[in-house]
């Protein structure tokens, strides 16, 4: 039975698997670093924050940021920081993607935004093993009720190609920016990254 309902802080290690299954990343122990890492940043301004689960089992979660109020979640961030100094101690294997330049250039994308956003969508993801069974559609259908309540009228995301980014066009978003990388390669199949934005407006 499929449940959405409000992220735990027990859920970090979940999430932290479903990106690195969504990565094909291997799962060794400074992926799965980045992966928490990552997952934090998502979180660190975060105002919603739900997860799918089937049976009990975390399959996916969206994370959303209102940008109308200032909001910091300091535990989230204490425990980023904390993540960031434990780096330095554990062997670091080449990585394809670097945080930082992707960063940049998504920074440099939001310039190209015609207007400021009400929202930001931060995270959205579904564990590969359970896509197919409409769990994305109930957790953006449940984003989509929040912005109501919230009273936001326009959000935006990041996406690239190695996403399910067609499922934002489905849902009638506009693309508005891109930009393809020559520095950036998908684990997959090694094909250079294109990365966009998004918006409903």
């Amino acid at each position: 039975m499929i449940k959405i309902r409000p992220l735990n802080e027990s859920d970090e290690g979940d999430i932290a698997q479903i990106l690195n299954k969504t990565w094909n990343f291997d799962g060794e122990n400074d992926e799965l670093l980045e992966s928490r890492m990552y997952f934090l940043e998502c979180m660190t301004n975060a105002s919603y924050a739900r997860v799918a689960t089937v049976d009990g089992k975390v399959a996916g979660v969206l994370i959303a940021a209102n940008l109308q109020k200032e909001h910091r979640n300091w535990n989230v961030i204490m425990r980023s920081i904390w993540l960031k100094i434990k780096q330095f101690f554990i062997p670091q294997e080449e990585v394809v993607q670097n945080w930082e330049g992707e960063e940049q250039i998504l920074q440099t994308l939001e310039e190209k935004l015609p207007k400021n956003y009400d929202a930001e969508l931060n995270l959205f993801v579904v564990s590969p093993e359970f896509r197919g069974y409409g769990i994305g559609s109930k957790l953006y259908h449940q984003f989509e009720i929040y912005l109501k309540k919230q009273h936001l009228k326009s959000y935006f995301l990041h996406t690239d190609t190695g996403c399910a980014y067609k499922f934002y066009e489905h849902k009638g978003l506009k693309r508005k920016a891109m930009k393809k990388s020559s520095c950036f390669y998908a684990i997959k199949d090694h094909k250079p990254v294109t990365f966009f934005i998004y918006g409903n407006v």
